[in-house]
């Protein structure tokens, strides 16, 4: 298990994705990358490139589970939108995902 947390966001997009396709390589076949504190464009562009495959359970309960990005939301850049089902992309925004 490889957990990156809060620091993506304070990078450039372009780094932040080259830094998260570094920190993928170090989760060992069938283990869990997990992913907070960056934008959810980066981290379903990285999951589709790398085939990475969304642990579904408890996926409602994981994207509220930190209040400190969900309380933010609209007013502040790192705030969380709200978990919606009626997002097109909802299963594929899932914020853990498996190798």
């Amino acid at each position: 298990m490889v957990v990156a947390n809060n620091f993506l966001c304070h990078m450039t997009p372009p780094t932040a994705e080259r830094c998260l396709r570094n920190i993928a390589r170090l989760v060992n076949p069938g283990g869990y990358l997990f992913v907070s504190g960056t934008d959810l464009d980066i981290r379903t562009k990285m999951a589709l490139d790398l085939g990475w495959k969304p642990v579904r359970d408890f996926m409602k309960d994981i994207h509220d589970g930190d209040p400190s990005v969900r309380n933010d939301w609209p007013w502040e850049y790192w705030g969380l939108e709200p978990f919606s089902k009626r997002r097109h992309d909802w299963k594929s925004g899932t914020p853990r995902c498996s190798s």
